[in-house]
């Protein structure tokens, strides 16, 4: 993913003067990647992050592992839907194929 995707993708960062605590890289309409330091996690940075990107763009999708609960819960409540399942080759997980549409 890292190879493929981020040389790519549009990124955009959360930060402040001295920190960047996380950063969220579109592809078109596909997040590519999220990702929030683990010492800044549940303190509304990951969904200042998506919010962003739903802000400038129109629809959304990604991949993510169907055991990924919590990554699940946190895409739904940010109104993200279940558009289809897939197997993630490189790994045999299974993933959903989520999707946000602006109303």
């Amino acid at each position: 993913m890292q190879d493929n995707y981020l040389p790519m993708s549009e990124v955009y960062l959360a930060e402040d003067i001295h920190n960047i605590y996380g950063f969220i890289a579109l592809l078109d309409h596909t997040v590519a990647a999220i990702f929030v330091s683990p010492e800044y996690q549940a303190k509304g940075i990951g969904r200042q992050l998506i919010q962003y990107a739903q802000q400038i763009r129109n629809r959304l999708q990604l991949n993510v592992y169907q055991d990924n609960k919590n990554s699940v819960k946190f895409y739904q409540a940010h109104g993200f839907r279940i558009l289809n399942e897939s197997l993630d080759t490189a790994t045999g997980s299974k993933e959903y194929i989520m999707v946000w549409e602006k109303s």
